[in-house]
């Protein structure tokens, strides 16, 4: 696993964690920040398996 992709997995556990903590009883705003970080991390992980063209 890379640095970049095992950076990612640990921030979307982290978050996963947070939120559970929380129990998402958090302002809409913050979760939706959470959830928008959360996704993006997602998507540059997905993004770092892709195959360079």
């Amino acid at each position: 696993m890379t640095d970049i992709k095992q950076a990612h997995s640990e921030l979307i556990r982290f978050i996963d964690y947070w939120l559970a903590e929380n129990e998402w009883r958090l302002d809409q705003t913050t979760l939706d920040f959470a959830l928008d970080v959360r996704l993006l991390a997602a998507d540059h992980a997905s993004a770092d398996l892709q195959p360079a063209a």
